[in-house]
């Protein structure tokens, strides 16, 4: 269980990331003046960096502890073939 748990959340992890990123362009982006919704794309590419940046902050530790645990499996199945 532990296993499909992880295996699943490395790409919900990716797919965040990406999500995240393109709804902080385009609300980034929308600005509201004078009653009529207008596109911005200086304001899309400033919403569209921060919430990468944020995502990026926010998921980095788990894909860290991730590839630690591999590289760790993998050290454990190495030590087990040598005895």
């Amino acid at each position: 269980m532990k296993n499909f748990i992880i295996s699943i959340l490395e790409p919900i992890l990716s797919l965040f990331v990406i999500i995240a990123t393109l709804l902080g362009f385009i609300f980034g982006g929308l600005s509201d003046s004078d009653f009529r919704i207008r596109f911005n794309w200086i304001g899309a590419a400033i919403g569209g960096l921060a919430t990468f940046l944020v995502s990026v902050i926010v998921t980095g530790p788990i894909f860290i502890l991730l590839t630690i645990k591999d590289l760790l499996e993998e050290q454990v199945q190495r030590l087990r073939q040598r005895d």
